[in-house]
């Protein structure tokens, strides 16, 4: 998490405005935004407003989800590696069927199932969203119960204007298998604003 500060200043956040110097690097599809930056360029310049931020969410809105990665995603699920299409978009319309808050083989795991504006569902989908992760974890110490969490969390956002960052990890495979790029949630907006203007700085410090 690290790499989101510079020095003891969190720069990369949802609503922040960042400047920083880019430059091209090995690119391998889907993952074709794929570029390199030097950290000691990173410069926050402001923290927009709602409007200014869901002005920005809409620049880069897909219709759906099987719009974002133009017809290659398999079984809802997952693309091929060297496919040609891209890795990331966003989605809004979206209709939140449940949260699962898991654990397995000691490893969190957190999962939203759910139906874009298409109408097509999508279930169980990972969600690599760090402060949102971190939002469940909170929730689910105060439920004391990550059923109870979940259910609370997933009747929370079905009353919000959602937006979803739908992105592809990276090619990955059980042995003897064809590596596959998975299909994951890597960010979850909502109007009003579910953390209230929390950033992930503000999750991580202690409670009273």
């Amino acid at each position: 998490m690290q790499h989101l500060y510079k020095g003891n200043q969190l720069v990369v956040r949802p609503r922040a405005r960042v400047s920083l110097e880019l430059y091209p690097c090995r690119i391998e599809p889907p993952h074709v935004e794929d570029r390199s930056f030097e950290h000691r360029s990173m410069a926050l310049e402001g923290v927009g407003d709602n409007l200014e931020w869901e002005s920005a969410l809409k620049r880069g809105l897909f219709s759906s989800v099987e719009a974002v990665f133009e017809g290659h995603l398999q079984q809802g699920r997952w693309v091929s590696a060297g496919a040609p299409t891209r890795s990331l978009g966003t989605v809004t319309g979206i209709s939140v069927r449940r949260l699962d808050l898991e654990e397995h083989d000691s490893k969190k795991e957190y999962r939203l199932s759910f139906a874009d504006a298409s109408g097509v569902a999508y279930k169980s989908i990972a969600t690599t969203d760090l402060v949102f992760r971190r939002f469940c974890d909170l929730e689910t110490e105060r439920e004391a119960s990550p059923l109870k969490a979940a259910r609370k969390i997933t009747l929370l956002l079905e009353r919000m204007r959602l937006y979803l960052r739908i992105g592809l990890a990276r090619p990955w495979a059980q042995p003897g298998q064809t590596p596959v790029c998975w299909m994951q949630i890597n960010g979850i907006h909502t109007f009003p604003d579910y953390l209230a203007g929390e950033s992930v700085a503000d999750l991580l410090s202690p409670r009273a």
